[in-house]
C-alpha cells in the first residue's frame, strides 16, 4: 500500500479538511486536533496532515478492504404489511386487506400504499453509538454503498404493496470490526420522497373529497420527478387524486402544478422544514429512521455469504397521522394541512413510533406469497 501525496495552497485548506473529515467520520475513524505555532496535526488510522506556513502537505494511507470491510453481492425485497392481521400468514400484503380507509372521526389511518424513490438505506449493526456499523444495503452504485453520507438524487423506485425486489451490493464489516453485540435494532433510509395513498370518507365536502389521493412528502434537499413540473424542496407536501397524473403544490387558497404560483403561504411539513442537521450522515437528506421490531443477531459468516436476501417489511398500520379528523376536510389544502406521516426524523424521541420494519436476513429468497 503506497502513500499518496499532494501539496495544496493553504487558502484551499478548509474545504479539503472538511471533505476529509466527512470521509474519515464515515469510516468510524477518530479526530484529534492540536494547534501550536501555526502547525496543525490531524491523526487517524487513515491520514496525517501537517500545516506549516502557506502549504498543506497531505499524507494519506487508505486502509485495505480487508481491514475496514467488504462489499457483498446481495438481494433486497421491500414490502408493506399491516400488524394484527388475522390472516393465516403473519405477513399479508396491504392490498389484500380491506383497511386503508381514512374515516371521518379518526386521527390516524392506514395508507393503501407507500411508495417513492430512495437514495440509500441500511441497517445499524451493534449498539447505537460510535461502534455501530451501518450495513448500507440500498444504493444505486458501489460509491453510495460505501459512503451514503454524500450525494443527492436516488435512482431506485419502490412500492411497498407491490413488493419491490432488486439486486444490490451491501457493505459488511470485516471480522475484526464486527461489533461486540452484533444485533440489528434500527434501519435508516434516505428517501427522496414518499407517496402515501389514502382514501377519505365522511369529509366536509363529500362530493370532491371523499376520494383517493396520493400525498407526497419530500425528504431530500431538492428533487425532481416526471410527474412534477419543477423542483421539489425538502419539506414540501404535494397532492394529486388517484385519477390524475401530475402533482400539485398548495397554499391555503389554491393549488397549482407550478410551485411559484403558491409560494406565498405554501403548505409544507414544518417539522421537516425546521429540522436541524444532527452533524452526521448525509446533509442533503433528513434521515427516515425506523425501529426493527424483531431485534436479531447476525454473524460475520452470514453477512459475507454472497447472494443473500434482505427482506425488509414495513408495518404501515396507522402510518398516517391527522392533526384534525377528516370530517373537517373541505379542500385539498385542508387535507395537506392536517396530513403527516407518523414517524420521528432521526428517531430522536423516546417513544415508539408507528412506522416500523421487520427485517429478515437469509440465503433463501422470501416467499412471494407472504
Amino acid at each position: 500500500m503506497n502513500p499518496q501525496f499532494s501539496i495544496t495552497p493553504f487558502n484551499q485548506f478548509h474545504g479539503i479538511f472538511a471533505a476529509l473529515s466527512q470521509a474519515i467520520q464515515a469510516h468510524s475513524c477518530f479526530l484529534a486536533l492540536g494547534i501550536s505555532n501555526m502547525q496543525l496535526r490531524y491523526f487517524s488510522n487513515l491520514a496525517t496532515i501537517f500545516i506549516t506556513g502557506s502549504l498543506l502537505i497531505l499524507l494519506t494511507a487508505c486502509a485495505d478492504e480487508e481491514e475496514d470491510g467488504e462489499v457483498i453481492n446481495g438481494n433486497i425485497q421491500l414490502s408493506g404489511v399491516l400488524a394484527g392481521s388475522t390472516a393465516p400468514s403473519p405477513k399479508v400484503s396491504a392490498r389484500n386487506i380491506s383497511d386503508g380507509l381514512c374515516e371521518a372521526n379518526l386521527t390516524t389511518c392506514t395508507p393503501v400504499n407507500l411508495e417513492g424513490r430512495v437514495f440509500s438505506g441500511g441497517a445499524m449493526l451493534g449498539d447505537l453509538g460510535p461502534d455501530a456499523f451501518n450495513i448500507t444495503m440500498i444504493g444505486a452504485n458501489e460509491d453510495v454503498i460505501l459512503d451514503p453520507s454524500h450525494g443527492l438524487g436516488g435512482e431506485i423506485q419502490f412500492s411497498l404493496v407491490d413488493k419491490t425486489r432488486f439486486s444490490s451490493l451491501y457493505a459488511a464489516p470485516s471480522a475484526d470490526n464486527m461489533p461486540s453485540n452484533p444485533v440489528i435494532t434500527r434501519m435508516e433510509f434516505y428517501f427522496d420522497y414518499l407517496d402515501a395513498t389514502v382514501t377519505l370518507s365522511g369529509t366536509a365536502d363529500a362530493q370532491t373529497m371523499d376520494d383517493t389521493f396520493v400525498i407526497r412528502t419530500v425528504f431530500a434537499e431538492t428533487a425532481t420527478e416526471t410527474d412534477v413540473s419543477g423542483t421539489m424542496i425538502q419539506g414540501d407536501k404535494l397532492i394529486r387524486s388517484s385519477a390524475e397524473t401530475a402533482f400539485k403544490w398548495c397554499n391555503n387558497t389554491t393549488c397549482s402544478e407550478t410551485r411559484d404560483d403558491v409560494a406565498s403561504g405554501i403548505i409544507q411539513d414544518i417539522s421537516l422544514v425546521n429540522h436541524e442537521f444532527p452533524g452526521q450522515g448525509n446533509p442533503n437528506y433528513i434521515t427516515f429512521s425506523v425501529p426493527v421490531t424483531n431485534d436479531f443477531s447476525v454473524t460475520h459468516t452470514q453477512l459475507v455469504t454472497p447472494d443473500s436476501w434482505w427482506d425488509v417489511t414495513f408495518d404501515m398500520t396507522n402510518a398516517i397521522l391527522f392533526s384534525s379528523t377528516p370530517s373537517v376536510v373541505d379542500s385539498r389544502s385542508t387535507l395537506l394541512n392536517i396530513f403527516s406521516l407518523d414517524y420521528d426524523p432521526d428517531q430522536e424521541s423516546e417513544t415508539q413510533e408507528t412506522i416500523s420494519v421487520e427485517l429478515i436476513f437469509s440465503n433463501i429468497a422470501p416467499d412471494e406469497t407472504r
